[in-house]
């Protein structure tokens, strides 16, 4: 499979972005986009048939109660978008060189490479989105094994 190249894409000026903590930002703009891509991911797996569709046009609340009120469709949620990140792995994977066997190098491209990057990062929030993360949850988080990391890691992990 040809990936889609990402070189009509320009990185956005930080500057450019509303005020405020770039996580929070990056979590409520991914919650308002999986509003969108809910009904579709829930059609193609099918979880809803297209009388429930109709449910998925109600207001971004109501369909997060929906959705947290059924635990098993979250997690299959999780599941498809956890293969997604691997795919998207493996998508990144193929940009650099990481095929041993093979003596022809290729340059690398590192516009792509990010975009690949960006696209797990997608993924990702929408996990959080699922799971109710707040920014100060998955900083939290973060920090808490960042910690351990580092102890690990000092003491000869």
């Amino acid at each position: 499979m040809k990936l889609q190249s990402m070189k009509h894409l320009k990185k956005i000026d930080p500057d450019n972005f509303p005020a405020g903590d770039k996580l929070e930002n990056m979590l409520r703009l991914q919650k308002e986009l999986n509003q969108s891509v809910y009904p579709k991911v829930m059609n193609n797996l099918g979880i809803l048939s297209s009388d429930e569709e109709v449910e998925w046009l109600m207001s971004h609340e109501e369909v997060r109660e929906w959705l947290m009120s059924h635990e098993e469709v979250r997690e299959k949620l999780s599941k498809e978008y956890l293969l997604a990140i691997i795919r998207e792995a493996c998508e990144a994977l193929d940009l650099l060189n990481s095929k041993a066997w093979k003596d022809k190098k290729h340059p690398i491209d590192l516009h792509e490479f990010k975009y690949e990057l960006i696209d797990k990062q997608h993924f990702l929030n929408s996990l959080y989105d699922i799971w109710e993360m707040s920014a100060d949850e998955v900083f939290g988080i973060f920090m808490s094994k960042y910690r351990e990391n580092v102890r690990r890691h000092k003491d000869g992990y």
